[in-house]
């Protein structure tokens, strides 16, 4: 038999250990001493989310963890088979009344009243915790380049002209103005491109944010390329008729501006018209005016004058007398009859010699508009326009007119 243990002490190794295990257990079941032990990865519950977010609009933008590790002492026999889902823990936010940064403890609930949370190892979270805000910023170009000779370079066309950004109320508030940084060399020719944008803070630093979100993409920018122009000032002249540039002299100051704009647009540009004045408008003095002078938009006024001097004589023009006999209605209501008092009407025509010579009275009608006395009747005074057949214009009346017209009921 001793040889048979000698041949074979494996049997005797294992048996050893068996009992050194037996002697452990039998042991530990006697004494089952206290241990600290590390529970990990606990799930982490927050409370009072919904409250602060209907109250202040707060929601937590960092320091949010959905897990942690609960270290606990008991009896070894205890912790042995103690879990995870076990453990509840609890973040309570429901107080929090300020924007920033809190410390909250985390409520830690134990399965059984005989364990307990290492007291060193107390748990909590640092949350920063503030509302959400959108605000918009305008979109501002730094171009970094340089016209070629004769060339000057407009102001950048931004397309959106403002970004919106959303974020922790605190820090998107100090946001100013969005920041596109446009590098163009030298240039000669309009250009467009697509670009990123930075955010610069009122103090002109560059805003960091972890937790703000731009809500608007890239920005389009053109850069126009501007040459310049120098055209002169005008004025149209309507109802001129018989009359030509030898009846009529116009005198405007300053009689050009220089422009500046695209080659494109400028080259469309002959003149610049400061407006309309009907021969009716000149009197026997003459017509003077400070029109405003309008630039076509997308063109800049380098000269920056922004108004002209008009003035405007008729040369080589008479006058003669006419008898009117023929007079018509115009908006007559449907409702009223109406009838003109006199037979006829003395009026003076001014123009050119050749002109009035060629018309004579039957050439002429009194036109009378009615379309005022819609709820009048009895004896009114009312306005005529003089018109001439086959003529539009080249003749200016020298007095208003009017004749008396009695209007009737139906």
């Amino acid at each position: 038999m001793r040889d048979f243990f000698l041949k074979n002490d494996r049997w005797i190794k294992i048996a050893s250990v068996v009992l050194a295990i037996a002697c452990w257990f039998f042991v530990m079941g006697i004494n089952d001493p206290e241990i600290e032990m590390t529970i990990r990865r606990v799930p982490v519950n927050y409370i009072g989310e919904g409250g602060i977010a209907v109250d202040y609009n707060y929601q937590i933008f960092s320091g949010r963890v959905s897990t942690i590790n609960v270290t606990v002492s008991g009896a070894r026999s205890k912790l042995l088979g103690l879990k995870s889902s076990d453990i509840i823990v609890n973040v309570d936010v429901s107080s929090v009344d300020s924007a920033g940064t809190h410390v909250i403890p985390c409520d830690v609930k134990l399965p059984m009243d005989d364990i307990s949370l290492v007291r060193d190892k107390k748990l909590s979270v640092s949350l920063f915790i503030d509302a959400l805000k959108e605000v918009e910023v305008p979109v501002v170009a730094q171009i970094q380049g340089y016209p070629a000779e004769g060339c000057t370079l407009g102001a950048a066309k931004l397309s959106p002209s403002t970004v919106k950004i959303s974020g922790p109320s605190t820090e998107v508030m100090n946001i100013s103005n969005a920041l596109v940084d446009i590098k163009t060399g030298t240039i000669s020719e309009s250009f467009f491109g697509e670009y990123s944008y930075s955010l610069v803070n009122h103090d002109g630093s560059e805003f960091v944010s972890s937790y703000a979100v731009k809500k608007t993409g890239k920005i389009s920018a053109t850069v126009p390329v501007h040459i310049t122009k120098t055209v002169p000032l005008a004025i149209s002249l309507h109802e001129l008729g018989a009359l030509s540039q030898d009846n009529i002299s116009v005198n405007i100051t300053p009689r050009e501006i220089t422009l500046a704009g695209e080659r494109a647009a400028l080259d469309s540009i002959d003149s610049l018209s400061l407006g309309n004045v009907n021969l009716t408008d000149i009197t026997d003095s003459g017509y003077k005016a400070t029109l405003p002078i309008n630039i076509p938009e997308g063109i800049v006024n380098v000269s920056e004058i922004t108004e002209a001097d008009v003035n405007i004589v008729l040369k080589n023009i008479t006058s003669k007398s006419f008898t009117v006999t023929r007079f018509r209605f115009i908006n007559q209501p449907e409702d009223k009859s109406a009838t003109v008092l006199e037979r006829e009407k003395q009026i003076t025509l001014r123009g050119s010699e050749s002109f009035l010579a060629s018309i004579s009275d039957s050439d002429i009608c009194l036109v009378l508009d009615l379309s005022g006395y819609a709820n009048s009747t009895g004896k009114k005074n009312v306005p005529a326009e003089i018109v001439v057949d086959d003529t539009a214009g080249g003749f200016i009346p020298a007095a208003t007119y009017r004749m008396p017209v009695r209007i009737d009921a139906k």
